[in-house]
């Protein structure tokens, strides 16, 4: 908002140029007098100062929603799951948010953090894997980590890291946490529920 406080919104010369046209056609029309020009080209210059303002609003708003298109890094996963040391998770970790220069309103550019890794806005995972990296090392240690290198055992190995991960967040040890949730994915929890099950039909009661 103070890019649009501070940004310039008088008429540019081109729209000051098109004020003048009008308002002369409306004095030769008889629409407005001779005396009035003064007060109509200082109304229709304000009028156009607020289109501007809507104008650059409308602008940094398209800006903010827009969805942007970041290059996905499939190779952090490898990397994540192919570290021996807490330290190199923190390394990796380091590289999930970039720092770049965007144009907020024309003319106005801001830093702003964008993530290098597919994540939605907002989400702290580099955040706690970074601050639990030792419980995720140790997580792939555990006997119980699927350790198969088929493609078919990487959902299960990362939703055992996934819940050793959620368990360190809350000072539990992995074993603890795995017992606590369960092997069941999220998924086939849901399949399982009532909530997945197609609702029945009421038979109508006789009257």
């Amino acid at each position: 908002m103070q890019a649009i406080e501070t940004a310039h919104l008088n008429p540019t010369a081109k729209q000051d140029r098109r004020i003048r046209e009008s308002v002369a056609d409306a004095i030769q029309r008889g629409q407005v007098g001779p005396a009035q020009k003064k007060a109509w080209m200082t109304q229709a210059r304000e009028g156009q100062k607020l289109a501007n303002r809507s104008s650059l609003m409308w602008h940094v708003e398209r800006l903010a929603t827009s969805v942007k298109k970041i290059p996905g890094e499939p190779e952090v996963l490898e990397d994540l799951l192919s570290a021996g040391t807490p330290e190199r998770i923190r390394e990796i970790c380091e590289d999930a948010h970039i720092v770049t220069t965007i144009e907020t309103a024309p003319g106005v550019f801001r830093e702003v953090q964008m993530p290098n890794w597919p994540l939605p806005y907002g989400s702290l995972l580099p955040v706690y894997l970074s601050e639990h990296a030792d419980a995720f090392i140790a997580a792939k240690s555990d006997s119980r980590y699927p350790k198969s290198e088929r493609t078919s055992s990487r959902l299960k190995q990362l939703w055992f890291l996934s819940r050793a991960l959620a368990g360190a967040s809350f000072n539990i040890s992995t074993r603890t946490a795995i017992n606590l949730v369960g092997s069941t994915r999220p998924e086939e929890v849901f399949e399982g529920s009532r909530a997945a099950r197609p609702r029945r039909k009421r038979r109508k009661s006789k009257t």
